[in-house]
């Protein structure tokens, strides 16, 4: 019911109509952090990696008080280390394994679309601060140690991941009509990364890129 929520929430924002004073759009990418929390992680807290992320985006400005609309695609890599002790839900393997003593890398690619609204403000230098829900489509899933090549396999794990998505950027001028940004989202997973175990992802991502003002109306 969650997920059908946020679902029809993100399709209704991607869809609705705005007269717009700007017309912006970006491409960014990456490096990020990620980790799954929830009921069935470990005792002692999850066990985070490092991944990337990179896209593009488009925003349309509400009003001329700073209010926007903020939507990107991008691709990201979400998921944790299985570490000495933990269990967790391993890809084609029992529900609940020991990782004794190696370390288990697990990843998780999708295609993730979190749609904002926000408000900026600044002269020369633009800040901006948004949030809203996010939707992630699994592109497929990987698991592997260091010794070995890993097994690709999206058996039980949910197609769809949707949570809360906040971001805050910093936009510099480089030219007319040109800016480079800076930004920091964190998506914070509201919905099961399996069918059966209650774990759900999250992410940090550091976003650097290029931002271009193609337009002051929109059609």
């Amino acid at each position: 019911m969650m997920l059908r929520g946020i679902v029809s929430l993100v399709l209704f924002c991607s869809t609705v109509s705005v007269i717009s004073a700007q017309v912006r759009v970006e491409a960014v990418i990456g490096p990020n952090h990620s980790f799954t929390w929830g009921a069935d992680g470990s005792d002692d807290g999850p066990s985070s990696k490092f991944g990337f992320t990179v896209g593009g985006g488009v925003s349309f400005n509400l009003r001329r008080d700073g209010r926007f609309l903020y939507g990107q695609l991008v691709y990201e890599q979400k998921g944790d280390v299985l570490k000495s002790g933990q269990y967790r839900y391993i890809d084609g393997g029992d529900p609940m394994v020991d990782a004794g003593t190696a370390k288990i890398i697990r990843r998780f690619n999708y295609l993730t679309i979190p749609i904002n609204y926000g408000f900026e403000g600044g002269t020369r230098v633009r800040w901006t601060f948004s949030f809203g829900p996010y939707v992630s489509v699994l592109l497929n899933a990987v698991s592997f140690s260091r010794d070995d090549r890993g097994s690709k396999s999206n058996l039980d794990l949910q197609s769809l991941d949707a949570g809360l998505s906040f971001n805050a950027g910093m936009y510099i001028p480089l030219k007319q009509n040109v800016d480079v940004k800076i930004g920091l989202q964190q998506n914070v997973g509201l919905t099961n990364v399996y069918e059966d175990v209650n774990l759900k992802n999250h992410s940090l991502n550091l976003q650097v890129g290029l931002c271009y003002k193609i337009s002051d109306k929109i059609l």
